[in-house]
């Protein structure tokens, strides 16, 4: 519901000694961006891949998904007002 909403919860979820987020050296890809405009709305649709590093210096797929967006414009700027965050079993 805002940005110290926000901050709190990505703080509670992945800030502490016990997290479930990533590794350090993790990537989190973002492929097969659609995003579609109508004025001042806007929706968007991509895929994620999340990539954790492994002792030999390889990666593996840790986790992968597609994000489902609704945007909207607010005195010039995009800003998001609904995110669907579905992973992909």
């Amino acid at each position: 519901k805002g940005p110290a909403q926000i901050r709190e919860l990505l703080e509670k979820n992945f800030g502490g000694a016990n997290t479930r987020g990533p590794r350090p050296g993790s990537s989190h890809l973002l492929t097969n961006v659609r995003i579609e405009v109508n004025g001042n709305t806007a929706t968007s649709f991509c895929r994620w891949t999340l990539l954790s590093p492994l002792e030999n210096g390889r990666q593996e797929v840790v986790g992968k998904g597609h994000y489902q967006d609704k945007l909207v414009r607010e005195d010039g700027r995009w800003k998001f007002s609904e995110r669907s965050i579905v992973t992909d079993r």
